[in-house]
């Protein structure tokens, strides 16, 4: 996100590229965040949920204000 937004220089650590982001985000004036593959968020063994990319995505949701569309395939309930 942060090359297709214009980022000069996209590495860092985290919460570097976090606050660029949302930064950039409202710069852009980005007004919705289609993510897909949001199946990737699941752990494919267990099913279960990935805790730490899933905190990430909503605290950027958070810090943003801005509307996110999730889309993915359905997986298997467990």
């Amino acid at each position: 996100m942060l090359v297709d937004l214009g980022d000069p220089v996209p590495n860092g650590s985290t919460a570097q590229k976090t606050r660029r982001l949302i930064e950039l985000m409202k710069d852009c004036r980005v007004e919705l965040l289609i993510v897909d593959e949001v199946n990737h968020l699941l752990d494919k063994d267990s099913g279960r949920i990935l805790k730490t990319p899933c905190d990430w995505l909503k605290n950027l949701m958070n810090a943003t204000n801005i509307p996110v569309v999730l889309f993915g395939t359905q997986g298997q309930a467990r």
